[in-house]
């Protein structure tokens, strides 16, 4: 891994178009080796500097899905700097938790693992009960990264997220089907609204079942 560069983001973006030439011409093998030497650290830097304000400082705690692409997780760790994570990884992804711990250099004491059913939402719901709440306490600051992991295990972890009322985020970018891999300096952090929140609907519904049994002052506290 190279050392973490400092240079500005316009440079970074013209050094990113220019190694990517390079890359795409390459044989998988060498491609491979190449887009971690040249590519990633370069992609590393651009993403932390396109945190903003409205995730600068904001989580200590960060839970994330290992999946079978290490990257973003990576990302997420080295712009947010949390002080605590969680992995939560299934038997086939547990091979890349080293190279997570390699780039980002978290010490033992900063990270705890646990392994989980990846289609099995009851499974993901018991680690981080038994994790974020049982031994952290709820805390707030916490964030999860739900990125990482097959579409449904991304799924349960991010229901289970919004049933305890954590901040839900992922790395969103732009996908180079030749490569196989995110168009280099696409990545962007985004956070996701919780639905529970915007549209209400469930909350509605129950209140409404309320008013008709007649429990006005239970449906008007939740209308209000």
């Amino acid at each position: 891994m190279k050392e973490e560069l400092k240079l500005s983001n316009d440079k970074i973006e013209s050094l990113l178009n220019e190694k990517a030439k390079i890359w795409e011409t390459m044989q998988a093998k060498r491609a491979e080796k190449y887009y971690y030497d040249e590519i990633f650290p370069l992609v590393v830097n651009k993403f932390h500097l396109s945190i903003n304000n409205e995730f600068y400082g904001k989580y200590e705690n960060l839970i994330l899905s290992l999946g079978m692409s290490f990257e973003p997780l990576v990302l997420t760790i080295k712009a947010l700097k949390p002080k605590r994570v969680l992995f939560l990884y299934t038997e086939d992804s547990l091979k890349n938790l080293d190279e997570v711990i390699k780039w980002t250099n978290l010490l033992p004491s900063q990270y705890v693992a646990e392994e989980i059913v990846k289609d099995d939402p009851v499974d993901i719901y018991r680690v981080l009960k038994k994790v974020y709440v049982d031994r952290w306490g709820s805390p707030g600051k916490t964030a999860i990264d739900f990125t990482g992991g097959t579409k449904s295990m991304s799924a349960g972890i991010a229901m289970a997220g919004a049933y305890f009322k954590i901040d839900l985020i992922y790395v969103a970018s732009e996908y180079n089907s030749k490569m196989r891999k995110p168009k280099p300096g696409t990545e962007e952090l985004k956070f996701v609204e919780d639905p529970y929140h915007v549209f209400g609907d469930l909350e509605k519904d129950k209140a409404i079942a309320l008013f008709n049994k007649n429990e006005f002052v239970s449906a008007y506290n939740i209308f209000s």
